[in-house]
């Protein structure tokens, strides 16, 4: 027998009020993890009640078992004989069928758990509270992945959380980040996100004829027809941004007219009481091209029990005792010593550490300073003074920040890499952190963007939130290099001469082995010329040094 077959039946002997023990909770269990099911499984009820109303039938009102069904909205009741199993209701069926499926399509959209519009899906909660949904008829219950969501739910997202939502029958994808509140509308054709408070990061697609989603606000309503943007509300304030397609924003207050179409790469601004304003975010300005120191102090992956971090590459070195810790501490006080020596010969303008945190784990770089005191305790101890030393001797510092979550699946587990459905309001709070604590700001952005948001989007984001940085992306999309300094490596450099690149960009040129500086100086010169950064090891001195000195000296001379 067929799944359908089985679940045919199930119905069936469901609604002839013979279905108990185990086969009712297998009815019950599809139910709730089959949409298919439960759409075949309401149709069946909803023939039941309007063939029940029908003057052909034995009572013209409704059994009260089916209302009850209705109004728990999914649970299993126990219903009379069904429908199909009479015969004199045989011709009344096709007389009410057209009448079924127009109730079938509205108890879809206006319904609860029967009338799913979307499944949780990549719900992350490192804080351990995710937030709750409330159900149409009041229910309350904690998020969770997989969780069906209904027409006229509410989510509200615990703070330090967020979550995907994954509409049922198309591939529309709709981020909700830290703190959001949102309740979802559905009636047939329409669908509403009413977005109360945080932000909304959606992948829309293309809706069909006669079909047609929008984001209401306080602020600003959003028509959309199928294409990826964002919506975030704050204190009287509701700011649109569109990446990919063309989208009408008009005033939620406003019933016609004055209403603004933005393409790619647009923004606008709504306030309470004021006209709709384009948000034009300016593009990146540093001015400063001298030379990038970078520190990499780690072994990847040691194994080494006193040394998990792999500092130095040294498998002698013991962080388990006092006397190894401080003897850690003097070798990294002598590094940056050496550090700040070489940084001076090279005429740099700063320092970026990559692996601040240590690589424990096979993820590689972790990307988070927040975690540094969990993750490397030894390395949290003398961070402060480290960086302020740099700093004194008149340098910037940064670290690698990443805008995946990295958390771990249980108590003890590796680290790992767990996509985020905002990963520019992540990379945010981490880049505040390190500015906070240490002054930070420069910041290489490793990782992807999310399937809600490109990296041009994350790097407009946090440019226009967090000015005054330098973003160096390790992989760019779109037209990302408008709000940062890509990260090139030696075979990309043919690519970023002043002939191809936007007018005012720059990248930033991976550390270069000393054979590559002298084969391919003229070429680095007119890279410089042009507006490149060269880096270089800074926690040893080579031959390179002089040879990236001499490339930024020859590309000022006219």
């Amino acid at each position: 027998m067929s799944d359908r077959d089985e679940l045919l039946v199930l119905v069936d002997d469901y609604l002839a009020g013979s279905l108990a023990g185990e086969r009712l909770a297998t009815l019950e269990r599809r139910l709730r993890t089959e949409p298919d099911s439960g759409r075949l499984f309401w149709v069946a009820v909803n023939h039941e009640i309007q063939l029940r109303q029908h003057p052909f039938s034995a009572s013209a009102t409704v059994p009260a078992a089916v209302v009850t069904t209705v109004e728990k909205k999914g649970s299993v009741a126990s219903l009379p004989m069904a429908w199909w199993r009479r015969p004199r209701l045989a011709l009344a069926a096709c007389a009410a069928l057209l009448l079924v499926a127009v109730g079938w399509v509205l108890l879809r959209e206006v319904g609860g758990d029967h009338a799913v519009i979307a499944h949780i899906a990549a719900l992350s909660a490192p804080g351990g509270e995710p937030g709750t949904l409330r159900h149409a008829d009041q229910r309350t219950e904690p998020l969770r992945a997989d969780q069906p969501v209904g027409a006229d739910d509410r989510i509200e997202v615990a703070v330090g959380a967020s979550l995907d939502l994954r509409f049922v029958n198309e591939t529309t994808v709709i981020g909700l980040g830290s703190g959001t509140k949102l309740m979802m509308v559905a009636r047939p054709g329409i669908t509403r996100l009413m977005l109360e408070q945080g932000t909304l990061t959606a992948e829309v697609a293309h809706q069909a004829p006669g079909r047609h989603l929008s984001v209401i606000t306080p602020d600003v309503r959003v028509e959309v027809v199928g294409t990826r943007f964002a919506v975030s509300v704050g204190d009287r304030r509701s700011h649109v941004e569109v990446e990919e397609g063309r989208i009408e924003v008009a005033l939620t207050n406003q019933s016609s007219g004055g209403s603004i179409f933005i393409g790619p790469g647009g923004s606008v601004i709504a306030e309470s009481g004021k006209p709709l304003t384009i948000d034009e975010v300016p593009d990146l300005r540093w001015d400063d091209h001298r030379p990038l120191g970078v520190m990499m102090l780690c072994k990847e992956l040691s194994g080494w029990s006193h040394n998990p971090r792999g500092w130095f590459n040294d498998a002698t070195i013991d962080i388990s005792t006092p006397a190894g810790l401080a003897a850690l501490h003097k070798r990294l006080d002598a590094v940056i010593d050496q550090s700040i020596a070489n940084l001076r010969e090279v005429g740099a303008q700063g320092l970026v550490f990559w692996d601040l945190e240590g690589l424990e784990f096979p993820l590689g770089y972790v990307g988070d300073p927040r975690q540094l005191g969990a993750l490397a305790p030894e390395m949290d101890a003398v961070a402060d003074r480290l960086m302020a030393r740099v700093r004194a001797a008149g340098f910037a510092v940064g670290m690698a920040i990443r805008i995946d979550a990295t958390e771990r699946s249980q108590l003890g587990a590796a680290l790992e890499l767990k996509p985020v459905s905002d990963p520019a309001r992540l990379a945010l709070a981490k880049i505040a952190y390190a500015r906070q604590r240490w002054g930070a700001t420069l910041f290489p952005l490793l990782g992807l963007g999310s399937a809600t948001m490109s990296k041009a989007t994350i790097c407009r984001r946090v440019h226009e939130a967090s000015p005054g940085i330098l973003l160096i992306p390790t992989a760019v999309e779109g037209d990302a290099d408008r709000w940062s300094a890509p990260w090139i490596q030696p075979d990309r450099l043919a690519t970023q001469t002043a002939a191809t690149r936007r007018a005012g960009g720059f990248s930033v040129i991976a550390p270069l082995e000393d054979a590559y500086l002298a084969e391919h100086r003229d070429e680095l010169v007119r890279a410089v010329a042009a507006g490149d950064l060269l880096t270089v090891r800074a926690w040893y001195r080579t031959a390179g040094h002089q040879l990236v000195k001499d490339i930024h000296a020859a590309a000022k001379t006219p």
